[in-house]
């Protein structure tokens, strides 16, 4: 999900940057690219939820709880990381 922010940021941020590829259709084009990423990773974060019929009913609160857990530590981590680092990147000019 950070990769995709970061698309539509360096897009309006650093026009003027080369890119390795380009999105067809310009701008349009990139926010369609983009809601339908964060569409198709939020649909598999949510199914990702629905426990197995594998796993028996006694089970399936502590399936979801290590989802979820899961799930919050790993969008964390980023975010902590990069409140820590010391060097956040180099502006833009």
């Amino acid at each position: 999900m950070f990769i995709i922010s970061a698309e539509v940021k360096l897009h309006y941020a650093a026009t003027d940057v080369p890119r390795a590829f380009k999105i067809p259709g310009g701008s349009a084009g990139m926010w369609l690219i983009c809601i339908l990423a964060y569409l198709g990773v939020g649909i598999t974060i949510i199914i990702s939820f629905i426990p197995s019929i594998d796993i028996p009913n006694d089970k399936k609160l502590t399936y979801i709880l290590f989802e979820s857990i899961g799930t919050v530590i790993f969008f964390v981590i980023p975010l902590v990381i990069f409140k820590f680092k010391k060097n956040h990147g180099k502006k833009w000019s």
